[in-house]
């Protein structure tokens, strides 16, 4: 799928979980000649959805939850769908959207960032170390969670995490 097409439909995607209470973080390119009075669209060249779960509620924003145990921290954003444009990777535009969540997150006193990435995509694990997270042992908790949350076996997945104290994990 080429990445016209690809934006395309995450883009519809994204839209229906909107209504459900993800946020989206959207990089756009430069227009090739800004200037106030041009109208001209920039191009989409990176997107990533922002979901909080709260334990003490034991649900997400965008799925009805059962009761799931806790772990890690309280208070934790997951992300999901980071994508950037073909032509655009490895030109900084992945990190700069996760460098504005944990913004985000410092602002709203979020300790943990979690996202998964597919065993079969392994290839990704140094751009996130570079980034600061880590490989994340499952314990029955978040492999319920990741079951729920991507309606997948969670042995299909790493689960990768970014916290501001790794000191209070445990792992099973």
């Amino acid at each position: 799928m080429g990445d016209t097409s690809y934006f395309s439909t995450l883009l519809s995607k994204l839209s229906t979980r909107y209504n459900l209470g993800s946020i989206f973080l959207i990089a756009r390119s430069l227009p090739s000649k800004p200037s106030p009075q041009s109208s001209e669209l920039s191009e989409v060249i990176g997107t990533l959805e922002i979901n909080d779960f709260d334990f003490e509620r034991n649900q997400t924003s965008t799925l009805p939850a059962p009761k799931l145990p806790s772990f890690g921290a309280r208070r934790k954003l997951y992300l999901g769908d980071l994508a950037v444009k073909g032509t655009m990777r490895r030109k900084g535009v992945a990190s700069c959207l996760l460098n504005v969540v944990e913004g985000i997150a410092k602002a709203n006193d979020y300790k943990e960032i979690y996202l998964h990435v597919d065993r079969d995509q392994q290839h990704l694990l140094p751009f996130y170390r570079r980034n600061g997270y880590h490989v994340r042992e499952y314990c029955d908790a978040s492999a319920l969670f990741t079951e729920h949350h991507l309606q997948s076996p969670a042995r299909n997945y790493l689960l990768l995490c970014k916290s501001e104290d790794y000191s209070h994990f445990y792992y099973t």
